[in-house]
């Protein structure tokens, strides 16, 4: 609706999808239960997909990328919800919607675990916040969906993905631990000194059969 959600009315809307009125009371009492419907058509699909999907692919961070990917597709794809969601159901003290909180709660829950899997696993590094790296990737995605909306420019959704992650995943990855210089010194001498003892073995052996060869033989 040009004038958003909270300033249209049920007769607009019903003006729009051309129906009456009273069709839309039928089947739901308030213009809020027909955003609750509209909501769950998106996210449960959406949340389904998501949670199906996941456990096939391998690696925390390559989770992560599609976690991003899909929700930029599912945005792309919904321009018009893109919009509903980010710019007309953003919780604030004095409109909190448990039906729509709930979904969003359920939805971003899946990025949580999937952080959480990639702590335990050692993916991760082990003192990040999961709710933290949530929010970062909800949040770098709005802003780029919110840009997309109003400059209703094409965007590439692989390219984005994959600069997404590697920002995210950079500052989050564990690091392998870096070998100290006297541990990396002491690791030299001791294959110095295996390889020395190798060789004095071969020697000894090396005399001893010939000390053992018969003359002449």
């Amino acid at each position: 609706m040009a004038n958003g959600y909270d300033r249209a009315s049920v007769a607009e809307i019903a003006q729009a999808v051309g129906v009456v009125e009273g069709t839309i009371y039928t089947y739901f009492g308030t213009k809020r239960a027909l955003l609750h419907r509209v909501l769950s058509d998106f996210y449960e699909p959406l949340i389904a997909d998501v949670e199906r999907s996941i456990p096939a692919i391998a690696g925390a961070r390559n989770r992560i990328r599609f976690i991003i990917w899909r929700q930029l597709r599912a945005f792309v794809e919904e321009p018009e919800l893109c919009y509903l969601v980010i710019r007309e159901l953003q919780p604030t003290a004095d409109s909190y919607d448990a039906v729509v909180v709930g979904l969003a709660r359920r939805y971003t829950a899946i990025a949580v675990r999937v952080v959480e899997d990639g702590i335990a696993s050692g993916e991760l590094r082990p003192e990040i916040s999961p709710l933290l790296i949530r929010a970062m990737i909800y949040g770098s995605v709005e802003n780029v969906a919110w840009r997309f909306l109003y400059r209703r420019k094409p965007i590439d959704i692989e390219q984005i993905a994959d600069s997404l992650t590697d920002t995210i995943c950079v500052g989050i990855a564990r690091q392998p631990a870096r070998e100290d210089a006297s541990d990396a010194v002491g690791k030299l001498e001791r294959l110095v000194g295996e390889f020395r003892d190798l060789v004095g073995q071969a020697g000894r052996q090396i005399r001893t059969s010939n000390m053992n060869r018969k003359p002449g033989g």
